[in-house]
């Protein structure tokens, strides 16, 4: 099986290697693929970094984490990134590769406006990771979507399973970092506790996000 972590990372932070490893480790794969967004349909880029500064900052963050594979295969095409594309290409390269989505709670939940969404379960399971303490609020609708689906380990050999894992994610987001690095006279929101340190001298050395 093949685990996939997507996203902008604007910048890559500290949670997001929690998420993955944490994944790895629920999911016993020997690595996760950080699949780069080139432009997510459903929200805009914050405009501080190029794609290829994000593509930089994802490598130096796997750089430190073995299990970890930085991917950039998404930027090689035009317009927005959707999730059913991608698998569609990994599908079609190799038919009998089996794939997981890994995915947060807050970013699963609005997952039937997702284009294509019976294809996307046709072509990867998902592992759906929610922060200990924190419930997911999932909508009547998604919850009978996915009743059916809910398994308490995956089948490796099938797609279409959903898994949901509590983990001890650090409260981190993107948009948080960037507004820390923005206000840098707040002490208390020091952005260097949330990155790695190679990718927090990138963001200093390229001075993005101020």
């Amino acid at each position: 099986m093949i685990a996939l972590f997507g996203g902008t990372f604007d910048p890559v932070h500290l949670g997001h290697v929690a998420a993955a490893e944490a994944a790895r480790q629920a999911l016993t794969v020997n690595e996760v693929r950080m699949v780069l967004a080139r432009q997510p349909y459903h929200k805009p880029l914050s405009g501080g970094a190029t794609a290829a500064q994000r593509r930089d900052m994802l490598i130096l963050a796997c750089e430190a984490h073995p299990h970890l594979v930085a991917d950039d295969s998404e930027l090689a095409g035009d317009g927005p990134s959707y999730t059913v594309d991608l698998l569609e290409r990994r599908a079609s390269v190799d038919p009998l590769e089996r794939r997981c989505w890994i995915i947060g709670t807050d970013a699963f939940a609005p997952i039937l406006g997702w284009r294509r969404v019976d294809d996307v379960f046709r072509l990867s399971s998902f592992l759906v990771l929610r922060r200990a303490g924190s419930p997911p609020d999932f909508g009547k609708q998604l919850r009978a979507f996915i009743h059916p689906r809910l398994v308490d380990r995956l089948d490796q050999t099938l797609h279409g399973q959903v898994m949901i894992v509590e983990a001890g994610l650090p409260d981190i987001s993107s948009s948080r970092v960037r507004q820390a690095i923005h206000a840098r006279e707040n002490e208390n929101e020091d952005p260097g506790q949330w990155l790695a340190p190679a990718v927090c001298d990138y963001i200093r050395k390229n001075r993005l996000y101020a």
